[in-house]
Formats: C-alpha cells, structure tokens, sequence
C-alpha cells in the first residue's frame, strides 16, 4: 500500500480518510509548531530528508494527503514499490505523464523550478532514484536496476506511454529504460548522457575515483565501470529525442556530436555558457524547450 506524503506548508486537505499518527519528519525551525497544534505527531529526527514532511496514516483505507498548491493542483509524495524496493515519487500537474529522473547525489528536488511550470502542461512523477532522497536503499545500484526502477513505477501507476526525462545519471538511466523498455515511451530527453565512462573528462573521472575512495559510495565506482553502451545501439531508439549538453560540460570533446549522429529522430541542442549543472538545476531555463519539445498536453 502506497504511503502519500506531503511537502510543509498549509495545513493539508485530507480526503476520505481517518487518521490515526502523524510523523513529523522535522530538520529545521519553521511550520512544525503550527502541525503540532493541529495533529497528535510523534516527533523524531529526520537525518537525511531534505524537508518537513507529515505522513497520516488512515485506518483500514489508503491514505491520502494533499497540498492544495497556488493554482488549485494538488501535489501528492508517495511511494510505489516495485523491483523489490520502494520508490518515493512526487506527483503534480495536470496532461500527459511526464517522467523525471534526477543524476547522483541529488534527489527529485532539483527539477523543483521547472516543475512550477511543467504543471500547467503535464501530470509530473518526479521520482527519487533507489538509495537517493527517501527511496529504498539497495545494495543494487546499477543503471539495469535503476532503469528497471523507471519501467516498474510507469507500470504500477498504469501510466501508459510516457514522456521521459533523465539528466546526468539519471539521463544515462532514462537511456537503459529507452534500450530496454521503448515501448513505454512517447518521446524522450537526454540531459547531460555519457555512453562509457572514456566519455567524461579526465579531470571528471578523477574527481569521481576521489569521491569513491573517500566515501565508499558505489555509485561513484559504477560512473568509472558503467555504462557500456556502444554508439550502434541507439539505432534502436526511434522514438523523438532531445539531446541537450552544456558548452563547459564534464564530457570529451565531439561527443555531443557523435550522439546527434547516432540517435535517429533527434533535436540537439548546446547548452551555451553553461556547465554540467547549471541550466538545470533549480533552473527553468529548459522550460521554453521542453514546452516546444514535447507540446503542450
């Protein structure tokens, strides 16, 4: 059973439901003292979330908590499981399904100021990929099972054909469910995508072998292994595409330029003046492209 939870702020709107525990997830001064005066919580820390968060429990139904938003959407964070593990996803918006997955070490927070007007055009399932935000951890965390991750959330939520968009890990991660799952693809877009680790700067793969020996995080080990994917296979990924990469990004040169030549039904796009990061997170600079990309729901 799915448990609904929500981002701090107004007091929420509960719908047919009961409750019987409020959670309060607190790291920081703000509205806790307002939610405790309105429910019974049982307060205890939240080492690694990055916001409040109160989850209600109904009895004998599935729960559901809502914050209404500005414009009258209501934003739902829940969890599906599936894959052996729970995936935690927000959900906003009102259109077509539209599908994020953010890159390593961030959590689906970082598509925070394009989803404020992606809304207005698609159903968002911003997802947290498996041992990142408040998804399940797993000893498993390579792209296969991470891709497999994407594909069992579309299917559980019955979604059907969705528009999907990966950046930086998560791009490579959205390029393992378009070779592995197409489909359950409407159209596509790669932000930030590496086919081998040879592809990422030497100053980039350094940083990366750094990162692992003083963190141990095997995610950091598998951007030195993996991908393993070979130009010929995106052959296979018929489906319209958006490649995007940034001027001063971490990859070799004349990458992007063998990408825009291997995908077959593809819109590339050079990202100028910007880094690896910086057009897309807590940016909406992309709006405008993805609005004209995948149309308006």
């Amino acid at each position: 059973m799915p448990i609904h939870k929500r981002k701090s702020g107004a007091i929420p709107t509960l719908h047919n439901t009961s409750y019987a525990t409020v959670v309060l997830y607190h790291k920081r001064g703000g509205d806790a003292r307002d939610l405790c005066k309105n429910f019974s919580l049982e307060n205890r820390s939240g080492r690694g979330l990055p916001f409040f968060q109160a989850i209600v429990y109904s009895r004998g139904r599935t729960p559901m908590l809502a914050r209404t938003t500005n414009d009258n959407l209501e934003e739902h964070e829940m969890k599906v499981r599936g894959n052996g593990i729970e995936i935690f996803y927000e959900k906003i918006g009102t259109g077509r399904p539209m599908v994020l997955v953010h890159g390593i070490g961030q959590d689906h927070s970082v598509f925070d100021a394009l989803i404020e007007k992606l809304k207005a055009h698609y159903t968002i399932y911003a997802m947290d990929c498996r041992n990142h935000g408040q998804s399940d951890a797993s000893e498993d965390c390579s792209y296969d099972a991470m891709a497999e991750d994407v594909y069992q959330l579309i299917r559980e939520l019955n979604l059907g054909k969705v528009y999907l968009i990966g950046f930086s890990d998560g791009a490579v991660v959205a390029l393992h469910v378009a070779l592995a799952h197409l489909d359950v693809l409407e159209k596509v877009a790669f932000l930030g995508v590496n086919l081998k680790p040879t592809d990422l700067r030497e100053k980039s793969l350094e940083y990366f072998r750094k990162s692992y020996e003083e963190t141990g995080n095997p995610h950091y080990h598998q951007i030195l292994v993996l991908p393993q994917i070979e130009q010929e296979e995106l052959a296979d990924i018929t489906i319209p595409t958006l490649l995007a990469e940034a001027e001063r990004d971490i990859f070799r040169d004349g990458l992007f330029e063998e990408l825009s030549r291997a995908f077959p039904n593809v819109r590339a796009q050079r990202m100028m003046g910007h880094k690896h990061e910086t057009y897309l997170v807590h940016n909406d600079l992309l709006y405008p492209d993805l609005l004209d990309f995948f149309g308006e729901s």
